[in-house]
C-alpha cells in the first residue's frame, strides 16, 4: 500500500487529487490510502510515515510557510519521502530542485501527468529493496536502505532509520518484520535487535556499535551466527 499525503489549502483541489489518486489505485490495482491536510503546519505535525506528498506550491492560509519552505522543513528530517508539487505558475519549477523534488505537476491537474509520476514512483521501488510494515493502522512501504537497526518492544518494534530523525513506531512484533527483510543484509542479534550489517562499525562479544554511535546487545548465543554473518557479508560487499 502507498500512503499518500495530499496538502492544499482548497478543499475542492484537494479532493480532485484524491479522486485521481484512487482512479489510478483502481487502474493498477495498487492500493493507495490518502490523507488530506489544509496547511502546511497541519501536515508537519503528523507523526504518520507517507510514500508520498502531493504538495501545493502557494499554500495561501500558511503565514511565511509556503509549499517549499513546508518541504525544506520536511527534507531536514526525512529524506525519503517523494515531494509532489503542485502550482499554478510553472516558473517556480526550478526553486523546487533544493529539496530533491520527485516530479512538479501544473494545475488544473492532467490524471494522465499524475499516473506517469506515480509509475515512474513505483520503478524506483521496484530497484530498491522494500518493505512493507504496518504503522498507524495502516501498511506503509519503507525502504530498507535506511534502516539501520530495529528494535522490539512486545507486540510492536521500533525501527531506526538513517533518514529519519526519530525512529517509526511499527504496529507489528520483531518476528514478523524479520520474516521480510532481506536475509543476507539483516542480522538478528539479539532477542531484541535486528542491525543492518552495513552500519556495523565495529563489535566485540557484547555489543554493536553503530556508524551514528548507537550501541546494541548481542546476546551470547547469537555471536557466533551474527560473526559467520558479518564475514560472508564483509566479503561479498567489500565492507
Amino acid at each position: 500500500m502507498l500512503r499518500i499525503a495530499v496538502c492544499d489549502d482548497e478543499r475542492i483541489i484537494r479532493e480532485e487529487i484524491v479522486r485521481c489518486l484512487y482512479d489510478y489505485s483502481r487502474l493498477r490495482g495498487v492500493d493507495i490510502l490518502c490523507d488530506q491536510y489544509s496547511t502546511g503546519h497541519e501536515f508537519l505535525r503528523t507523526k504518520i510515515s507517507y510514500s508520498i506528498v502531493m504538495l501545493d506550491y502557494q499554500l495561501k492560509k500558511d503565514e511565511n510557510l509556503n509549499g517549499l519552505s513546508v518541504a525544506q522543513k520536511l527534507r531536514s528530517n526525512n529524506k525519503d519521502i517523494a515531494i509532489v508539487f503542485l502550482t499554478n505558475y510553472p516558473k517556480v519549477v526550478f526553486s523546487s530542485f533544493e529539496v530533491d523534488t520527485f516530479r512538479f505537476l501544473v494545475k488544473p491537474l492532467n490524471p494522465q501527468k499524475l499516473n506517469k509520476a506515480l509509475d515512474d514512483f513505483l520503478l524506483t521501488l521496484d530497484t530498491d529493496s522494500t518493505l512493507m510494515v504496518r504503522l498507524e493502522g495502516a501498511v506503509n512501504v519503507i525502504n530498507t536502505k535506511y534502516v539501520i537497526f530495529i528494535e522490539g518492544n512486545g507486540k510492536y518494534c521500533k525501527i531506526h532509520m538513517s533518514n529519519q530523525s526519530k525512529p517509526i513506531d511499527c504496529h507489528e512484533t520483531l518476528a514478523s518484520v524479520e520474516q521480510r527483510l532481506p536475509e543476507e543484509l539483516f542480522c538478528r542479534c539479539h532477542r531484541s535487535f535486528i542491525v543492518n550489517l552495513k552500519y556495523i562499525q565495529s563489535y566485540d562479544h557484547q555489543e554493536i556499535t553503530l556508524r551514528d554511535e548507537k550501541q546494541i546487545y548481542i546476546s551470547r548465543s547469537k555471536y557466533k551466527p551474527f560473526e559467520d554473518k558479518f564475514l560472508v557479508y564483509s566479503k561479498r560487499y567489500g565492507y
